[in-house]
């Protein structure tokens, strides 16, 4: 365990990675060598590159609301990166799950 899932345990707090593992990610395409295997072999642009990964991380985002909503325990603390935390917020609302975003970004 690391530190922060000592101070988790410690204080009775439940702990879920939900993230898609480095082989689910192969598995689906959506890692960074497979995108990019995929923009090349299909000759897409730039921006056609870019959202096929905006759709990866989507696909991710989905991913993860389905693995805490089959956890089942209300309230939870996600935390995601600052690309991520607008839709997130949107995709539980989207289910009756009530979400706020606290802190889109911060600076160290």
């Amino acid at each position: 365990m690391n530190g922060q899932q000592v101070a988790i345990s410690r204080k009775g707090i439940r702990h879920s990675y939900v993230d898609l593992s480095a082989q689910e990610r192969a598995q689906l395409g959506i890692d960074r060598l497979s995108l990019h295997q995929t923009g090349q072999s299909a000759k897409l642009t730039a921006p056609q590159v870019a959202a096929v990964e905006r759709f990866g991380g989507e696909l991710r985002e989905c991913i993860w609301l389905t693995r805490i909503l089959a956890i089942n325990i209300w309230p939870t603390l996600f935390i995601c990166g600052a690309d991520h935390g607008p839709r997130v917020e949107h995709l539980f609302n989207s289910v009756g799950k009530l979400a706020v975003l606290e802190v889109n970004d911060y600076e160290a």
